[in-house]
This record gives C-alpha cells, structure tokens and sequence, in this order.
C-alpha cells in the first residue's frame, strides 16, 4: 500500500470518527437524561450549608436520601416517583423555614403556631423547645403554610401554597394516574422551585438587618479579623447558598438612605461587605455580582493588603518575584521612605505608588531610586537618599 492510500485511508476513518463523535454529543444534548441534573441542585442550595455539603460533616443525610431517590428515578425515566421526592426536598425546606422564622420572630412565629392544626394535638411539637425540623410533618402540609403569616406572608401566596399541596396529591396516592412525561415534569419541578423562592424571599427583611447589624459591628475590623469573622457569621447565621447569594448582590449604598449609623461607617462597612462577597465567590463558588468590580475598587484592595505588599504585586499586578529574581527583572516592592517599611509598592501603569503600611501614596514623580545605593527616596537635587547623603558628609 502507498503512502498516499496510508493517507487516504487514515483521512476517511478519521472523518467517520469525527461525524460519530458529533452525533454522540447531539444526542447527549438532546437527551434530557444526559443532561447534569442542575435543577436538583439548586433545590439543594436553599439549605443551609452544614447540611448540605460534605465536607461539613453536619449533612443532613435525609435530604441527601431524597436527592439520590430524585436522581436515580429521574435517570430511570420514573418522573412521577422523582417528582414526588423532589416535592419531599421542598417539604424539608419549608420545616427548615419553619423554624428559621421562629428564630427571626419567636413571639409571632409562636402566637400563629399554636393556632394552626395537626394529626394528633398532643403529638404537636413545642415550637419553643423543638430540636428536629422534620417532627414539624406531623402537622398537615396545607396547614403548616399558615405559620409563615407571622412573617408577612400574604393570605394569597398561603393559599398558593395550599393548592399545589393538593395538585400533587393525584401522584401522591394510588389514583390511577399513569407517568407524566419529562415535559411534565420539569413543569412541575419549576413550580417547586416558584415556591421555594416564594418562602425564601420572606427571610430577605430579616436576613438584611441582621447582615447591617454584621457590617456596623465589624466594621473596623482589619482585613484578616475580617476573614474569621466571615466565616463565622456565614456559620453561626446557618446561612444557605441562596442567602450568601442575595447578601452578595445586596445593594448596600442604598442602605446609607435608610441607616444613619450605616451612613456614617459606610466606607468601613462597604469594604467589609465586599470581603465577604469574595470570600463567598471563592469559597463557594457563587457567581460575581453585578456591583463586584465597583466594590473591588483600589480602596478595598488598600485594606486586603495591608502589610502584605508582595500578594498585591503578585495577584493584583501580576508580577511574579520568582520570575524576578530569575530572569533579572525587578520587583516592585520597596522600602517606604515615609515609614522604612518594605511595603511601598510601584504601580508602573498607573505612575504611583502605595505603602501597604502606613498608606502613604506617591506620584511617580515624587520618588525616585538613589544613584548611590538604588534605594527609593523623595526626590531630590542630589539624586541621593538620607543615608547616602550622611554617609557622603560624614566622609567629607
């Protein structure tokens, strides 16, 4: 066989290989069942983070029971089964709302609790002393809706709530009713997820002012207190993905409008939120906001960086020390002549500097490197720095 069959053989399996390939990833774009099951995930996230993620160890091993049943289901073509465990993840949610509402509101939440039904009265949990979310599915779900009244929930958005309960019941009990398709399906999971965003957005009012009360009582705090008291906060707060999300993309400078005290630390209290909406954007994963690239402004990296002058030239300028040193390149992190600290940093396409240190700021043209020793100092007729000029008198 010639080199040119070689070549004309090889090119038509390869073409054969390439036509497979894309026929394969067509049919896994057109297969529902191929598809990642984002959407249960995003159930999920309405949880908050301890019983959900692994690697808190504090999971919540029913909920992840009811997320592997809608799963495996929902790959089996078994929609009916997985929507009704998906409808049991939204019924988690809402006991878990439950009893965040009595925490927000404890006398409210309280007051309307006791008026509200269950199977056996005297098997009613104490909302009070309640340890076990789940004990609250001994009150019937259309009525446990009623609790969220306490929290500024309108009659119609209970009511709402009460009449999905019902619409579910024909897949809940032996009705005759044969699978719905996978259309149907993702109907009905959309409704779930409408609802649990309904029950969300009651928590929002509180959520904030919990979240100002944060931002003014931590406010001073230095970069790296800050850090630890964010992750604290996210933790003591049992705070959700979706909460962290809506923190995040919280418009703060209009809470100077509505907050004296706010009004007055809002620089301080702005750099702080913004630490944590990056700690939220780097430890889990959320999206950036809208508003992120003006909260990450030169003043909150000012803050981050404070004393800590060669993460700034690194992750910010982008110039590695390393590389420095080997190449014969020069790192642009000097001794400040202000306060002798090795944090004066030397932004070349601005034409500034900055002491990570003491703060101080410099134009290009206020400094320059000693023509005796290269050290950065204040411009002068000499070209020398103090050391150098007392070296040079004392020689004299």
């Amino acid at each position: 066989m010639s080199m040119d069959d070689v070549r004309k053989n090889l090119g038509s399996a390869l073409s054969i290989f390439a036509k497979a390939l894309e026929a394969s990833v067509s049919t896994i774009t057109e297969n529902p069942k191929a598809s990642q099951l984002e959407y249960v995930d995003e159930l999920m996230s309405y949880f908050p983070l301890a019983k959900v993620d692994e690697k808190a160890g504090t999971i919540d091993q029913y909920l992840f029971d009811l997320r592997k049943t809608v799963v495996d289901n929902y790959e089996n073509g078994n929609y009916q089964v997985s929507y009704f465990y998906a409808h049991l993840i939204f019924m988690s949610y809402v006991y878990y709302s439950v009893d965040l509402a009595y925490k927000y509101l404890p006398d409210k939440l309280k007051d309307q609790y006791d008026l509200i039904n269950s199977y056996n009265a005297k098997d009613k949990p104490n909302i009070a002393t309640n340890t076990d979310v789940y004990l609250f599915s001994k009150i019937p779900e259309k009525e446990i809706f009623k609790v969220f009244y306490a929290i500024g929930m309108d009659v119609q958005y209970i009511q709402q709530l009460s009449s999905y309960v019902s619409s579910r019941d024909k897949y809940a009990h032996a009705t005759g009713e044969g699978n719905i398709n996978v259309k149907t399906f993702e109907t009905y999971i959309d409704t779930i997820k409408k609802n649990m965003d309904t029950v969300h957005q009651l928590f929002h009012k509180y959520i904030k002012e919990h979240h100002i009360t944060f931002l003014l009582t931590n406010c001073k705090s230095t970069y790296k207190e800050a850090i630890l008291k964010i992750a604290d906060y996210i933790s003591d707060e049992n705070f959700s993905t979706k909460d962290i999300e809506y923190l995040s993309n919280l418009g703060i400078s209009n809470i100077r409008n509505e907050n004296e005290e706010f009004r007055r630390n809002y620089r301080f209290a702005r750099r702080l939120h913004c630490a944590l909406v990056e700690y939220c954007i780097e430890t889990y994963g959320i999206a950036d906001p809208v508003s992120f690239k003006d909260l990450r402004n030169d003043t909150y990296l000012k803050f981050k960086y404070t004393d800590n002058a060669k993460d700034y030239v690194e992750q910010e300028l982008g110039i590695d020390e390393y590389s420095c040193v080997k190449d014969g390149g020069e790192f642009p992190v000097y001794d400040c002549p202000e306060c002798d600290h090795d944090q004066l940093v030397y932004d070349a396409e601005a034409d500034k500097y900055h002491c990570f240190h003491c703060s101080k700021d410099y134009e290009g043209e206020d400094l320059i490197h000693c023509s005796c020793c290269n050290a950065i100092t204040y411009k002068n007729e000499v070209e020398l720095c103090p050391n150098c000029i007392e070296y040079k008198n004392s020689k004299d």
